[in-house]
């Protein structure tokens, strides 16, 4: 079910683009079926709050039997997540949905913290592009967004600091792990990567040193680690 759910994500993507090509009217109005939450969480590949911190316009062409190429116009926004409950930590998340409300899709503003529910779409989207949301999905800002917070309940917060790093480890350190996690090793690996994600193996979000024993130093710095036992 969940595979035909993302196939129809894809095919959703492409017919729009056909439609535009082809001259499709985006004044008509966007209609969804609202789903609870925990729903949309289900069917979703990627979930999480975050900030847009960059936006972009891409294009790519159609091409409609005895008609010229068509240029179609994408939006991605560059997330940085706060909370995750779904898919593998990243320091970042660019997602794409097409810029037309009247047509399910989404402006995403710089600044503005969201909601986003995505799903993956390989091989249909520009740019190598993966993920994709949409009005449909339940994407919205954290204002808007309450009681689908309230139903999702705790997500799993990115990059957080293990307390007893204070007055063990330089403040300029932490500071710099945690503005580029990917940067520090284990960041976003599994906690037993032979395993499945579930809560008894959750991923590695907590800035911690190496061995906890031993004083911070140049043979043991600060890694990133499932918990901060």
């Amino acid at each position: 079910m969940k595979r035909f759910a993302h196939r129809i994500a894809a095919a959703a993507l492409l017919a729009l683009g056909a439609g535009l090509a082809a001259g499709a009217d985006i004044a008509s109005a966007c209609s969804c079926e609202w789903w609870p939450a925990r729903k949309r969480l289900a069917y979703s590949d990627v979930t999480f709050t975050g900030t847009a911190v960059a936006t972009r316009t891409v294009y790519t062409q159609v091409t409609i039997p005895n008609r010229p190429p068509t240029s179609i116009e994408w939006h991605v926004a560059t997330f940085r997540p706060v909370q995750m409950w779904k898919g593998r930590p990243q320091p970042t998340f660019e997602v794409i949905t097409n810029p037309y409300e009247s047509l399910c899709g989404y402006t995403f503003t710089v600044g503005t913290a969201y909601l986003v529910f995505a799903s993956r779409a390989s091989g249909t989207l520009p740019e190598g592009l993966e993920l994709t949301t949409s009005l449909c999905a339940g994407t919205q800002p954290i204002d808007r967004a309450a009681a689908d917070l309230a139903d999702l309940g705790p997500g799993i917060p990115m990059g957080q600091a293990c307390p007893q790093l204070a007055g063990r480890v330089p403040p300029d350190i932490i500071a710099a792990a945690l503005d580029d996690p990917a940067a520090h090793g284990g960041w976003g690996r599994l906690a037993n990567e032979g395993r499945p994600p579930s809560p008894y193996n959750p991923y590695r979000t907590w800035l911690s040193i190496r061995s906890p024993s031993t004083p911070y130093g140049p043979m043991n710095g600060v890694v990133w680690k499932a918990s901060c036992r």
